[in-house]
């Protein structure tokens, strides 16, 4: 399958600061497309060369099949947009908000797409409300919205939940679940949360000081051989004498009160769970303390270090 958006080899360096250095990946229709980073990362740079708000210095960028540039910035239609924070005129209402921004576009959007876009971001009996009176959590939907009225191929997210309170950003991560499962909308969306990103992304790439350093699905990312899970038993101190004396021993790494951790393949997990009940342990919980952003920690780390050697 071709994809919607495939990036080249992009360069891009602002007073002698390669912003984005040689960084190429594709997104294909359905993706829900993370692209993880710390602030500074180069996340939006890279955005705003893809929506033509600046060009590369090198490399090239190509949207549907054809090569992007600065004359042919009719194949922006096929990208919906909020980078940053999205501006609005706070004394109209949502809904006219929403049709100021349809009537730039170039394509004649009836009224039925207009309610189809509101209803789609959850915005459906408060069109009419003025847009100052809207939560921060409001307005980003009313962006996202507006960035999907023309029905674009590709819908990008700059970092959607930045300013929310929990409950606004879990509203967010169910809005991009939703548009993706329900709506088939394809999605680059970019944050420094990473478990947020976690949550919602099918793909993900992971870039530092303008590089790549990882990309794939997220069962790529992590590696299985290094699971760290979390064990509640009860007592902790009298299940470490039977451990010391098994195969599990070398596995263990720490322990307190009442929980022990080990390191171990993930495909392990039931073996250790049925050798503590066999053993008369009560274990009252497991879970894996591993993620994507001790992941992420692990290679940025490991990059810093490579880059002060060199």
């Amino acid at each position: 399958m071709e994809p919607i958006v495939e990036i080249q080899n992009i360069t891009k360096v602002f007073k002698k600061i390669n912003a984005v250095s040689d960084l190429s990946f594709s997104i294909h229709k359905g993706d829900v497309y993370g692209f993880l980073g710390q602030n500074g990362a180069g996340k939006s740079t890279t955005m705003r060369m893809l929506l033509g708000l600046i060009f590369p210095d090198s490399g090239r960028i190509i949207i549907n099949g054809q090569e992007f540039n600065n004359g042919k910035r009719h194949l922006l239609r096929h990208i919906g947009a909020i980078i940053e924070r999205p501006d609005m005129y706070g004394y109209l209402s949502g809904w006219d908000n929403l049709k100021i921004f349809a009537a730039l576009t170039d394509r004649s959007i009836p009224a039925t797409r207009l309610h189809a876009v509101l209803e789609q971001v959850g915005l459906k009996g408060r069109e009419k409300d003025k847009v100052k009176t809207y939560s921060y959590g409001m307005k980003q939907r009313l962006g996202i919205a507006i960035a999907l009225v023309h029905e674009p191929d590709l819908l990008i997210l700059d970092e959607p939940t930045n300013g929310l309170d929990p409950q606004g950003i879990a509203d967010i991560r169910e809005l991009i679940r939703s548009l993706s499962r329900d709506h088939g909308k394809t999605v680059l969306v970019s944050s420094h949360l990473l478990h947020e990103i976690e949550q919602v992304a099918t793909r993900m790439l992971v870039l530092h000081k303008g590089k790549k350093i990882a990309e794939g699905m997220l069962s790529d990312l992590l590696n299985p051989n290094e699971m760290l899970v979390q064990v509640g038993v009860i007592p902790a101190g009298q299940v470490q004498a039977r451990i010391a004396a098994s195969s599990w021993q070398p596995m263990l790494v720490g322990a307190s009160a009442d929980q022990l951790t080990f390191k171990l393949h993930k495909d392990n997990i039931p073996e250790l769970n049925r050798w503590l009940v066999m053993n008369g342990v009560n274990v009252t919980e497991i879970r894996s303390k591993h993620s994507l952003e001790d992941h992420f920690l692990s290679l940025t780390n490991d990059q810093a270090t490579a880059t002060r050697a060199i």
